[in-house]
């Protein structure tokens, strides 16, 4: 082996570049798809929902892929607040839906990593989901940091760009704060079971296996919007009122 291919990772580097590459875009898109699927079931008022099926598949899949597929998170999220927000009106409002989807794709993956890193350093990548203790441990890291840290730069971003209220801010908060923490108690403890009985969550296992989160957590998604509309995060909202 030369010593470029030692100090690129080695003969096998392409290819884990290109799996790599793959997982960010299958990330993305069931980022994508999912958001997509909560503005098609949205219901009036509001842009946010109690329910927030995306927060659980990020986290399972940082848990399981690791680190790297974080763009796959921000470029996913940056998408479906553009989908949603974007108003081609003017340019300050372009500007403020562009801002807003950013703040919010930053803080969607700056929870998910953080969470996962907490996660995997408290438990030393055990089987956390079958101990008692680590459980805890990702409840209060995934349900209350974590899916706290999202909702405070996502809601902010969305009052400071005008697309909520200042009376609102406070149960907006709230609302997506929850939304997020049900997502990540609810969807990765099912992903992650469903993978392996919650093993192999360590940084970097698995491998391109790492597919089955599409469908799987498409899956996941429709099932508790079968019975009917649930009231979206991501809605189109009503423009902020010009005086």
């Amino acid at each position: 082996m030369s010593a470029k291919q030692r100090a690129s990772g080695g003969a096998n580097a392409p290819a884990t570049r290109t799996t790599a590459v793959v997982e960010i875009g299958l990330l993305a898109v069931l980022y994508f798809v999912t958001a997509r699927l909560g503005q098609l079931l949205a219901i009036p008022p509001g842009n946010i929902t109690p329910i927030w099926i995306p927060s659980g598949i990020m986290l399972a899949a940082v848990l399981w892929r690791g680190y790297r597929v974080w763009p796959g998170i921000i470029i996913g999220a940056f998408a479906g607040n553009i989908w949603a927000y974007f108003d081609h009106a003017s340019t300050d409002a372009m500007l403020r839906c562009l801002l807003a989807a950013t703040v919010n794709g930053l803080g969607d993956t700056l929870g998910a990593v953080v969470t996962a890193y907490l996660i995997l350093r408290t438990t030393g990548g055990r089987e956390f989901l079958a101990r008692p203790g680590d459980a805890m441990k990702f409840i209060g890291f995934g349900a209350l940091l974590g899916a706290g840290m999202s909702a405070v730069l996502g809601v902010t971003a969305l009052r400071l760009t005008g697309f909520i209220p200042a009376p609102k801010y406070f149960n907006a908060l709230g609302i997506w704060w929850v939304g997020d923490g049900i997502g990540v108690l609810v969807v990765t403890p099912a992903l992650l079971v469903w993978r392996g009985g919650g093993r192999g969550c360590r940084v970097g296992g698995g491998g391109l296996g790492f597919a089955v989160l599409l469908p799987g957590g498409t899956g996941v998604g429709l099932g508790p919007v079968a019975a009917g509309p649930v009231p979206a995060r991501y809605q189109t909202p009503t423009p902020p009122h010009q005086p």
